[in-house]
């Protein structure tokens, strides 16, 4: 009875917070039966991995030396400690006169940027964490919060088994969440896509990139914008495990994505802080 009461008590702090996120938004989305068999995970191979969101644009002069090559830095460093997502959204992502008419833009990538209240590009959320009263901050700062992230709390490991038909030309994720502690707060799980090695024209500096290749670039959300409950409440207990498998068609992506380019990034969060909890990547074709 407790356990149901605090269920409840969660569920109305989440909908009468007064923060920009008003909670987590329960979209319809593509989920499939899980019809794949998992490799035992072994716990002690599990890190906890920092998730970094960059918003950025094609037509945002100071983006490349201020984000993209700072991330770029920051991957070198870290290496799969980071798991990058690169989103184009806001006016200096919007398509306009030549050569700037490719629209990177996407659903899931526009909410975002708007729901956290981004108002100047390039800036980044690590891991979604609140820094005073915002989730951004700015290439400066970005370091300094990966190295805060607590690396000893890991709090669960995920699974990608991707499927991808050549044929057909859709996929299915399909995605295992192990938990190895208690968790008192729903978690969720979001489930999206990226793709490297773009090439599209990128201001830089004031001076035309035609050719720049651009990297980590947000293509589609599987699940929505915020993704699911990990299980019917969001409550899970320790040791236990959690499957989910979404579908992706790319004939129904309004640009030409190349699926051996393509990763796709799982991660999971806190529904009431909003803190992403773990995060993992798998290409789509390995």
């Amino acid at each position: 009875m407790k356990k149901i009461l605090g269920i409840f008590c969660i569920l109305a702090f989440l909908f009468t917070s007064c923060d920009i996120i008003e909670g987590p938004r329960l979209e319809p989305n593509n989920e499939e039966k899980t019809e794949v068999e998992f490799p035992d995970l072994n716990k002690d191979s599990v890190i906890r991995k920092v998730l970094f969101e960059e918003f950025t644009g094609h037509y945002c002069t100071n983006c490349p030396e201020k984000g993209h090559r700072v991330l770029q830095d920051l991957i070198a460093k870290y290496g799969k400690l980071l798991v990058p997502v690169t989103i184009h959204a806001g006016g200096l992502a919007a398509p306009r006169e030549e050569p700037y008419t490719y629209d990177f833009r996407t659903e899931a990538g526009d909410q975002l940027y708007n729901d956290f209240g981004v108002n100047s590009v390039p800036c980044a959320m690590v891991n979604r964490v609140k820094k005073g009263t915002s989730w951004i901050s700015f290439y400066r700062d970005w370091e300094g919060q990966i190295n805060a992230v607590d690396k000893n709390q890991i709090v669960a490991g995920i699974q990608i088994i991707n499927q991808y038909d050549e044929t057909s030309r859709t996929m299915v994720a399909h995605t295992k969440t192990t938990m190895f502690t208690e968790y008192e707060n729903p978690i969720m799980l979001c489930v999206v896509m990226i793709e490297d090695g773009i090439v599209s024209p990128q201001l830089d500096n004031n001076v035309t990139i035609p050719d720049y290749v651009h990297h980590h670039a947000l293509r589609a959300s599987l699940n929505g914008t915020y993704g699911a409950y990990l299980n019917e409440s969001g409550i899970v207990e320790k040791d236990s495990a959690y499957t989910k498998s979404y579908k992706l068609d790319f004939n129904k992506l309004k640009q030409d994505i190349n699926y051996q380019n393509c990763t796709i990034v799982t991660y999971i969060y806190d529904a009431v802080t909003k803190e992403i909890l773990q995060a993992e990547s798998r290409k789509v074709a390995e």
